[in-house]
Parts: C-alpha cells; sequence; structure tokens
C-alpha cells in the first residue's frame, strides 16, 4: 500500500484511489527596467520559502518516519505517503 489514511477500518470503507497534485508556484522577488548602462548585476537579498506542505488545504508540519511511511499532520488530520512516493517528489 503506498498511501495510508486513518485507521484500517476507515482505509477499507474508501477508495483506494488518491488524486495527489504537486504544484509549483513562482512569486515575483525583484523587478526593474534595462538602464542600457554597464552594471549588469543584480542583489537580491530576500527569505523565500522553499516548500510547503499542506495537508486538507493545511500547512503541515514536518514529515514523521514510520515503517517506510512518511506521515504529514495537520490541525484537521494526516495523511501518510511511502517513502518511494515522497523520494520522487524531491
Amino acid at each position: 500500500m503506498f498511501i495510508k489514511d486513518g485507521e484500517v477500518g476507515d482505509q477499507i470503507k474508501t477508495s483506494t484511489f488518491y488524486k495527489m497534485t504537486l504544484q509549483q508556484r513562482w512569486e515575483q522577488v525583484h523587478a526593474c527596467d534595462n538602464l542600457a548602462n554597464e552594471d549588469n548585476a543584480v542583489k537580491v537579498d530576500v527569505v523565500v520559502q522553499e516548500e510547503a506542505i499542506r495537508v486538507f488545504g493545511e500547512e503541515a508540519g514536518e514529515g514523521n518516519v514510520s515503517d517506510g511511511v512518511m506521515w504529514f499532520r495537520s490541525r484537521t488530520g494526516g495523511i501518510g505517503l511511502s517513502m518511494a512516493i515522497v523520494e520522487s517528489m524531491r
């Protein structure tokens, strides 16, 4: 089983197919006009969030690994993904 969600009884009652979405979002951190001068360097000093994990639309904490499954939890629930899936997303 690649995805564990809730208790075993709950897993049997629900569909075995899940939709998983890996999204990338780009945000503009700097913009400038080309002034046609010789100074072709740009220095950008900002903090950018590298990765965000959401479970049921809520920010989740760091995943905990147990028995080859990485568990992600939010306030309203959690989900476990096989480490094979987690590694393929990195």
